[in-house]
């Protein structure tokens, strides 16, 4: 109170407008604190579901990518990559959990019934199209699987078949447009 009385008697020759500044100022410094402390809590928010991101990508089971029946499984996609491009032929996926970083590449006709992907983008390619460096999956069925941090290549037409067994989810679709609306 006495340092309150010592700046009341240091602003009494500006009148209201030393009070006026003296508001503002506590107004703005109130706001950063604000600011602050939003900013230090979406940081925690962020590390924490990183955290729980990276604990089940680490809890997930070794598999043989030879097996064609994957069931409740947490699963590394880098597992069934093969370094001559062998595409992963005639699969079956229910309720899977599939962890990246993984660039993947859906061929020939297969199937993804009520996917949820997190963190994931799709990248529109030309029917037909030879992509190197990805994993294959050629007719390959996918259901109520999982997908974190993965990077999909599809035509336009798996793209439509994944937004319609999405049943209005949200998708990231990286096309240049010449396929027409998705």
């Amino acid at each position: 109170m006495t340092y309150l009385a010592a700046v009341t008697e240091w602003l009494r020759p500006w009148g209201p407008v030393g009070w006026g500044v003296i508001g503002l100022l506590t107004f703005l410094l109130v706001a950063i604190v604000l600011v602050a402390g939003r900013a230090i809590a979406a940081w925690a928010a962020s590390r924490r579901a990183l955290a729980r991101y990276t604990e089940a990508a680490v809890s997930t089971v070794k598999i043989n990518p030879l097996d064609n029946e994957f069931v409740r499984q947490r699963i590394n996609l880098s597992d069934f990559y093969h370094p001559h491009f062998r595409l992963n032929a005639s699969k079956h996926f229910r309720e899977c959990e599939l962890f990246g970083p993984a660039l993947i590449v859906f061929q020939g006709n297969g199937s993804l019934s009520s996917p949820t992907m997190v963190d994931c983008d799709i990248v529109i390619v030309a029917q037909g199209s030879m992509v190197h460096g990805a994993i294959g999956f050629l007719d390959t069925e996918f259901h109520r699987c999982a997908f974190y941090n993965v990077t999909l290549l599809c035509d336009a037409v798996m793209a439509k078949k994944m937004k319609a067994a999405m049943s209005g989810g949200f998708m990231n679709i990286i096309s240049d447009g010449s396929c027409g609306p998705i």
